[in-house]
């Protein structure tokens, strides 16, 4: 999810459990106070992990031979992302 519709679900779901605190309905308290919990969540971990650009996203090459690396117009050298003991 963006951090963008996080940030309104956030807000949404904060503002529906104050609304149901102030009509003292747990029917609107409890399911909006746990999406606004796992929405505080998501948005901690979209701060603290950040966001990479997809230049920053290594190159991932799956078998060998085939033509299928110069047939899809990629470089023959591009290099693996991990060695696979």
């Amino acid at each position: 999810m963006m951090p963008e519709m996080t940030t309104l679900a956030f807000c949404n779901n904060l503002l529906w459990s104050l609304y149901g605190h102030l009509k003292d309905d747990p029917y609107m308290m409890i399911p909006n106070g746990i999406g606004t919990t796992l929405c505080a969540i998501q948005l901690f971990l979209i701060v603290y992990y950040g966001r990479k650009s997809a230049s920053a996203l290594p190159v991932a090459v799956v078998g060998g031979g085939g033509g299928g690396a110069a047939a899809a117009g990629m470089s023959s050298d591009a290099v693996p992302m991990a060695e696979i003991p």
